[in-house]
């Protein structure tokens, strides 16, 4: 849910349209260019949802040397004197976006928004591999997220739909 709606505040910032890789990948640019972590921790009775948000404004060549996956940034280019202000820009649009999600946090998603994940899901159509450690969950076709936004995979005539915190995905 988060995701979606970072998503809006990087596309409008890009002018560009931001995909999303399930279950919180952002991708802009042939790259990822934002990831969202997410933790619920019990503390005396109480549950506390922990955020964490990192996005790629602009790549340093010699960073992306050292990764061994696409990486994307938000712009192609941005002058270094511009950096702050739209650092800042887009870290309080984000913010708020975030703070607003949080706070009307629905049980399901709407139709609206399934529709959007579905439509701006990165690996849409494709078949793809669930992994959790070094173990293949599951394969499938990518059928898009259901209410609860879990991910949809359809292997034959069987459509599986998984949520699982520490897994990934892959082509």
């Amino acid at each position: 849910y988060i995701a979606l709606k970072l998503r809006k505040v990087l596309s409008a910032a890009a002018k560009e349209e931001v995909k999303i890789k399930w279950p919180n990948d952002l991708y802009c640019f042939g790259g990822k260019t934002a990831g969202i972590l997410t933790e619920v921790i019990q503390k005396k009775g109480m549950a506390y949802l922990i955020i964490g948000v990192g996005i790629n404004l602009a790549t340093d060549p010699e960073v992306v040397r050292n990764i061994n996956s696409p990486v994307g940034s938000l712009f192609k280019h941005i002058e270094p004197e511009e950096l702050e202000r739209v650092r800042s820009l887009i870290l309080s649009c984000a913010f708020e976006e975030i703070i607003r999600a949080v706070r009307s946090l629905p049980e399901k998603f709407s139709a609206e928004e399934i529709k959007e994940w579905n439509h701006s899901d990165l690996y849409k159509g494709r078949k793809l591999r669930l992994i959790e450690g070094e173990k293949i969950v599951s394969e499938g076709q990518n059928m898009g997220i259901d209410k609860k936004g879990r991910i949809l995979l359809q292997d034959g005539n069987q459509q599986k739909a998984f949520c699982i915190g520490e897994a990934s995905l892959r082509l």
